[in-house]
């Protein structure tokens, strides 16, 4: 039986990709192995969104080929998709995919053993319209899953490389969806976070007018599917009419990850984001208004070209202001072919650490404040797993909470009563 092994970098659209790939190789008779073991075929799923991504992505790819020198070397995912001919070239990948075309690994994987000469397969994704349909692996091991009903972007903000390795933005067919969706649950998942390059965008491709509060309602309907959580959202999408429709389902979780970037009216702009702050904050408020307990964590990048002392302030005292439960920052990252690679003004590396290391202590202190803020308040919590001698899980609201028992609580919501917290994990006690 033939060996594959599989590791994968960047987001969680990336995931769910993997997982696709694993089922289709399961299902053909190869035999899942880990990374670390010796494997006949490795598959690299990449990432592009930093430099960083693009070292790591390498770096995994010489690591799987040192590992076993005949082993067939398959580089797949944003990273493969943006230098694919550097990858044959340089002897690094034996064959490569992409963003796209994965559903045909199997014939590419035979193709290459006969033949033994290293192609690719990649598509361009700018005159793509179709969503790539696959599934994932029903593994009744765990609590929470991804689905991914949305491909590409057609933002193009100035700095990220995305739209031009993904492709336009593509819905997934709600049928479709909804049928993966009812057949996860069956097999024991009591959550599913809906995720996708852009998810807002969903529906604006289609011509039924659905949007993701569509999405939201129709996976409503499954009776076993206990909580409905989005991977992100953009500002723009929290308006009115679609806080009136998401706020009929009690199933969809009070989590809302909604993407800042900064807090510059000046630098959203200049990174062509299509909101300023008074938006952003309108839509923050929405949501504050409408979810009890809500939690609002948010993506920052520092060191933007152009950002003065006085944008980042406004960055810093706009993120207090909010009141984020987390921000995840990332100092700003040059991508070639993007609009901002070729912009003036550029930040010093020292000073981007600064900043990131200012907000990063900023995003402690306000996830300690709100974590914090639960304390002797009950959340209902999904365990899912056993850790440290103490059962682990998510409130609807994602904060980690361990609980002590002596029960087996894995893949059960129970209401937990919150003893004491920190900016990481709270602790909780099982109430009735």
């Amino acid at each position: 039986m033939k060996t594959f092994a599989i590791i994968t970098l960047g987001c969680k659209v990336n995931y769910y990709d993997s997982e696709s790939v694993i089922k289709l190789l399961m299902d053909s008779g190869y035999k899942f192995v880990n990374f670390n073991d010796i494997a006949d075929i490795y598959i690299i799923n990449t990432c592009s969104v930093t430099n960083l991504s693009n070292r790591k992505s390498r770096q995994m790819l010489h690591r799987a080929r040192k590992k076993n020198k005949n082993a067939i070397i398959i580089a797949m995912g944003c990273y493969a998709q943006s230098d694919p001919d550097n990858l044959i070239k340089t002897k690094t990948a034996d064959l490569i995919i992409g963003t796209n075309n994965r559903k045909d690994i199997l014939k590419l994987i035979e193709q290459y053993e006969k033949d033994k000469v290293a192609s690719k397969k990649i598509l361009d994704v700018r005159q793509e319209f179709f969503f790539e349909e696959m599934q994932i692996l029903n593994k009744n091991d765990r609590c929470r899953t991804f689905i991914k009903i949305q491909e590409g972007c057609n933002e193009f903000c100035s700095y990220c490389i995305i739209p031009y390795t993904r492709g336009k933005s593509r819905s997934r067919n709600l049928n479709k969806i909804y049928d993966e969706a009812k057949n996860l649950c069956q097999s024991g998942f009591k959550e599913i976070v809906l995720t996708g390059i852009n998810v807002s965008a969903y529906g604006k491709d289609l011509k039924n007018d659905l949007d993701l509060a569509d999405v939201i309602e129709k996976l409503h309907e499954i009776k076993n599917l206990e909580r409905i959580r989005l991977s992100s959202v953009e500002p723009n999408l929290i308006n009115d009419s679609f806080i009136s429709k998401i706020k009929l389902f009690p199933k969809l979780c009070p989590h809302f990850h909604m993407s800042l970037q900064s807090g510059s009216n000046k630098i959203l702009h200049a990174m062509n984001r299509k909101y300023t702050t008074i938006q952003y904050f309108e839509a923050v408020q929405k949501l504050k208004n409408t979810f009890e307990n809500v939690s609002i964590t948010t993506d920052i990048i520092t060191g933007f070209p152009g950002e003065t002392d006085e944008d980042f302030q406004q960055t810093y005292d706009f993120a207090k202001q909010i009141g984020f439960s987390k921000i995840h920052v990332f100092p700003y990252s040059p991508r070639k072919n993007t609009r901002a690679y070729n912009f003036s003004n550029t930040i010093d590396s020292a000073v981007k650490k600064i900043r990131s290391t200012k907000l990063i202590e900023l995003s402690e202190k306000l996830a300690n404040e709100y974590i914090k803020s639960f304390i002797s308040k009950t959340l209902p919590t999904l365990i899912e797993e056993k850790e440290n001698g103490k059962y682990t899980g998510y409130t609807n609201n994602y904060i980690k909470v361990f609980i002590e028992s002596n029960e087996d609580l894995t893949n059960k919501i129970v209401n937990t009563k919150i003893v004491s917290a920190n900016k990481e994990f709270a602790n909780g006690v099982i109430v009735p």
